[in-house]
């Protein structure tokens, strides 16, 4: 078996890269710059002609693409160069937003995505996580002030470490295909309120979580984060579905198909304790 592993230098893609080492599975990496290295091949999801000559002797592809306005359109004709290149199972990285009714935010990207795969006669699973601990280093300089700013309301989150969801991709990777979607979330639910407590805890001063109106929030994010605005306006798309509960229910996936507990909110505090509690310096 021939694994493909698209996004492979991004924060999933490179955690699945080592945990299909662990397993002793051979890959092959894709990348827009890729190493001359025989374990790597070049591809542009933008330069769709460039698709099908990496999909040579390809039976299995892990799909992960970076967030874009066109994700669905990018995704959608990997998918296509899969198919006609005879690739036999896809297993992709979607998010829990698309399985949402309507689907929103990044899900409806995903979404998009996701039928194209189910119509492509292919063999498929589909993962789709929640929101990811590590995106919660993104609020790290604000956290570091005593502030966690989310216009996410009460609603509760199930935080997935990403590397749990990689090592989730790369035993489906590795087993017979089962046509099936897979909600991937952390062991229990907490508020930002809550999640700021632990920040308190943790770090030995207060962090308070503070849920602007999401109207503020779609003028400031971009201006705070540097994401262009319809990045930030799904971002906040996002934060509206959580503070509705969308997120709040925790699943037992993880710990079925790897057959140990996932991360907790408390290790990753612990293990980026240095990042929360530093403010980067000004330039």
């Amino acid at each position: 078996m021939t694994i493909l592993v698209t996004g492979a230098t991004g924060q999933v893609g490179g955690t699945v890269r080592g945990a299909l080492d662990a397993r002793g599975v051979p890959w092959i990496g894709l990348s827009r710059r890729a190493p001359a290295d025989e374990r790597w091949r070049q591809a542009d999801f933008e330069r769709p002609a460039s698709l099908a000559p990496a999909l040579d002797g390809i039976e299995t592809v892990f799909l992960a693409s970076s967030d874009h306005p066109r994700q669905d359109t990018l995704e959608v004709a990997m998918i296509e160069a899969c198919r006609a290149r005879g690739v036999q199972h896809v297993v992709k990285l979607s998010a829990q937003s698309a399985g949402l009714e309507p689907p929103v935010s990044f899900g409806a990207l995903h979404a998009r995505a996701e039928q194209a795969l189910r119509e492509s006669g292919m063999q498929w699973t589909v993962l789709r996580p929640v929101f990811f601990m590590q995106s919660l280093l993104f609020f790290a300089d604000s956290i570091a002030t005593g502030k966690l700013i989310a216009a996410t309301g009460a609603g509760e989150v199930a935080f997935i470490d990403a590397r749990d969801v990689a090592h989730v991709a790369a035993a489906a990777l590795t087993r017979p295909a089962e046509n099936a979607v897979y909600t991937l979330t952390g062991p229990r639910a907490l508020s930002f309120a809550a999640l700021a407590g632990q920040l308190s805890t943790a770090l030995g001063r207060p962090v308070r979580h503070i849920s602007p109106p999401r109207w503020v929030a779609r003028i400031v994010l971009p201006w705070l984060s540097g994401k262009p605005r319809w990045q930030a306006n799904l971002v906040i798309d996002l934060m509206a579905a959580i503070s509705k509960g969308a997120q709040s229910r925790p699943t037992d996936t993880v710990a079925r198909i790897l057959g140990r507990e996932p991360h907790t909110i408390e290790e990753f505090i612990e293990e980026h304790r240095a990042a929360f509690a530093h403010k980067k310096p000004a330039v």
